[in-house]
């Protein structure tokens, strides 16, 4: 899992460190040092260590997509063709038609059991989602044998983070 020596050693702090940044990137070093009882240098090492090791790729904002005029779709991708022609489909799903469609990528997964790949977007309405998947199947047919659609009704837990609006579930639930 951990690629630097330097990451190995300290196996217990880095994953204190991955915790508080995962509860929180935003935080400081200096509060992360702080709730992990460590230096700031120490910390600062730690991440910048985790970053060039690739461990950490970036960092991201959890946004409520609703409050956009949003939703989050799950495109479930069955392929025809060999992982290179997964592979090609997903970078073609990235580089054309999304634009024109009002679709934003979240992310795409190369899947191992019944489907390929899963595409997560989001979309104003399921107009536009299926819109969206019809391009891709008639657009990339060569490499699609089946794309099933998914829309996300509320989201519980994004990103390790508890929905601060999960009393609103009980509305859905009791109509």
């Amino acid at each position: 899992m951990l690629e630097s020596n330097k990451l190995k050693k300290n196996q217990n702090d880095v994953k204190k460190v991955i915790d508080q940044l995962s509860n929180n990137s935003r935080q400081t070093t200096f509060d992360i040092a702080k709730k992990c009882s460590f230096s700031r240098q120490k910390t600062w090492k730690i991440i910048r260590d985790l970053e060039k090791s690739k461990v950490i790729w970036g960092y991201s904002t959890i946004i409520d997509e609703n409050n956009l005029g949003m939703n989050t779709y799950f495109a479930l991708v069955k392929s025809k063709s060999s992982f290179l022609g997964v592979d090609n489909l997903i970078e073609k799903v990235k580089e054309k038609g999304a634009e024109k469609l009002n679709i934003k990528f979240k992310d795409i997964y190369y899947l191992n059991g019944l489907y390929d790949s899963i595409i997560i977007f989001m979309a104003k309405d399921i107009r536009d989602a299926k819109r969206y998947c019809m391009f891709v199947e008639k657009t990339y047919g060569k490499y699609v044998d089946r794309i099933d659609l998914m829309e996300n009704i509320f989201p519980l837990i994004k990103d390790g983070t508890v929905n601060p609006n999960i009393d609103d579930i009980k509305k859905l639930i009791d109509i």
